[in-house]
């Protein structure tokens, strides 16, 4: 041991001295990480034997093929002995496929639900205060989700990665992650109030007041829903989600009833964001853990440069999400910000599957992303493979029924460019997809930086090309630099996930997908002009054929989707699995 430099030297009596080099690592993970990291190195040079492994294994290997002429013969089984119990890795794998599976369709259930009160709440507001009055709306609302994304700092993905390795450290979590949100609240809050008292006035002011207590609010940079999300409890935040839109909704349709102005329709997502909070707290409180821990301020700081990273990805995300609606705003007029609004909130809750795939298998991802032993990239093989077989046929819903689906969805020709914009973004829909997986696989590894990276290079790409291109195409341009930004972002996530997932594998997996995708694309084509329900039974008919012909979906995984489609499954919870190191 090099004292200060692998570890930390005292004498063997001296107490006093050890208790001082135990606060010194406890209050100082960055010295902790750097000694670890120079400690292996260490070890490494001096201890390591792969040579002689990689030897031993070689001669084995000889002696052993000089040893058996041949395969030996399997042996016969009687048709009714039945194969043992699956050993230990077997179960963990399918307890955990279950698990996962299980959250991510509960979750799914809630946003496909949720999706629908958004569409329903988009009707109401769109009929209500024509395409320029709901291009207004859109632009405010626009704003909320940008800056939440700054409400809490990125720790969230780092608090749910440590809750999720260690579960019985979460009050201590729990509590770091609400003083840092409690400070970052305050201060944000603080700034607005002078920043709009300097420079806007009259109903504006007041319009971008709720605009940021709404997003303080954001369920996004909601304490609660980490602790929920590490502790796999997926039913409860579903149920949050939907108590959220429900309350949202009904007040929408009270505010458009009674011809409230601006400021009161937007206040509907301020209340609904607010009872939300107060009840998931509630149910951590009560039902996972409670805040815990004293301050420590080293702890804090280490938090929040931890999660920096992240943040600021996300606020990436959220603004070149939403350069469409600002160029659009600049160049264009609000006709063209709500057919964009409408074409992007119509394709984004698709984006919601992909999110609630990657959601419910980050915590297996982070507990695996230390052992080292490939659980990790089997496990986010699986998630990219499923991820192209929901994204693909949405894909060819998008291409073949964006205009019958514009058209009974508003009155009069405002909205149709919409469909257009629909169509681009449905055929970006797989690589957006992969993207919000890798949001959540790059964290789980440690390498929020690399998606910071990714994000930032997204980011400058659609303001670059947005502005070359919205002047002259409108609507058109903005979509089309959305999608060079997200696939700029899928390149260099894919780059960081080589390791774990590389073209030749992926590849692999979406040729089947592919094919059963591009038949569904054609049965749906020639029957475009039918009803559209007919269009789209007989479309997802002809790609579930298709899938298993293919064998995309291996027996097995199609038994199991039957039993969740029929109810027939086991409704007792499932103990998440617990990291070695825990």
């Amino acid at each position: 041991v090099e004292h200060g430099r692998t570890g930390l030297l005292v004498e063997p009596d001296g107490v006093a001295d050890l208790a001082a080099a135990l606060e010194r690592m406890i209050q100082s993970p960055p010295l902790r990480a750097a000694m670890g990291a120079e400690a292996r190195r260490a070890a490494l040079r001096a201890y390591d034997e792969r040579a002689i492994i990689e030897r031993l294994r070689r001669d084995y290997q000889a002696l052993l093929n000089a040893r058996a002429p041949g395969p030996a013969p399997a042996p016969r089984t009687r048709r009714d002995v039945r194969a043992g119990p699956p050993g230990p890795a077997a179960l963990e794998a399918e307890t955990a496929g279950l698990r996962v599976g299980r959250n991510a369709l509960v979750r799914l259930g809630a946003q496909a639900l949720s999706a629908l009160i958004n569409l329903a709440g988009m009707i109401l507001l769109g009929n209500a205060l024509n395409a320029a009055g709901y291009g207004e709306y859109a632009w405010y609302y626009a704003m909320i989700p940008l800056i939440a994304s700054l409400a809490d700092g990125g720790i969230g993905v780092i608090v749910m990665r440590g809750m999720a390795r260690n579960p019985a450290s979460g009050g201590r979590w729990l509590g770091d992650a609400l003083r840092i949100r409690a400070g970052l609240g305050l201060a944000m809050l603080a700034l607005g109030a002078v920043a709009l008292g300097t420079t806007v006035s009259g109903p504006s002011a007041v319009l971008l007041g709720v605009v940021l207590v709404t997003a303080l609010l954001d369920p996004s940079a909601d304490v609660a829903l980490w602790a929920l999300r590490a502790h796999e409890r997926l039913d409860l935040e579903a149920a949050l989600l939907l108590l959220s839109q429900g309350v949202w909704l009904g007040l929408v349709a009270a505010g458009v009833a009674l011809h409230l102005e601006m400021v009161g329709l937007l206040a509907a997502a301020t209340v609904a964001f607010a009872v939300r909070l107060g009840v998931g707290a509630v149910l951590v409180h009560r039902i996972l853990d409670r805040p815990r821990g004293s301050l420590r301020v080293a702890r804090l700081v280490w938090l929040v440069r931890q999660g920096f990273p992240f943040g600021l990805a996300m606020m990436s995300v959220v603004l070149y999400g939403r350069v469409g609606v600002l160029l659009l705003h600049a160049f264009g007029g609000p006709a063209q910000v709500a057919q964009f609004q409408v074409a992007y909130l119509l394709t984004q809750p698709f984006g919601f599957v992909a999110s609630a795939v990657s959601i419910a298998v980050f915590p297996m991802l982070a507990r695996r992303a230390d052992r080292g032993d490939g659980g990790f990239g089997r496990a986010l093989h699986e998630a990219v493979r499923w991820e192209l077989i929901i994204s693909l046929p949405l894909t060819a819903v998008l291409v073949v029924l964006a205009p019958a689906l514009i058209a009974r969805l508003f009155h009069g020709a405002d909205f149709a460019p919409a469909a257009t914009a629909i169509r681009w973004l449905g055929l970006g829909l797989t690589v957006i997809f992969l993207n919000l997986t890798a949001r959540y696989a790059l964290p789980a590894l440690g390498r929020q930086r690399r998606y910071l990276e990714a994000t930032l290079a997204g980011l400058a790409v659609n303001l670059g090309l947005g502005a070359l291109l919205v002047p002259r195409w409108g609507v058109t341009g903005a979509v089309a630099a959305y999608l060079t930004a997200e696939s700029v972002i899928f390149m260099i996530c894919r780059r960081a996930l080589a390791p774990h997932l590389g073209w030749r594998p992926l590849v692999r997996v979406a040729r089947p997908v592919v094919l059963a995708a591009g038949a569904m694309a054609l049965v749906m084509g020639l029957l475009r002009h039918q009803d559209p329900i007919l269009v789209l039974g007989a479309g997802m008919g002809v790609y579930a054929l298709a899938l298993a012909t293919t064998g995309a979906i291996p027996a097995h995984e199609g038994r199991a989707v039957a039993r969740w489609a029929t109810g027939r499954v086991r409704r007792d919870p499932l103990e998440p699995e617990r990291s070695r190191v825990a």
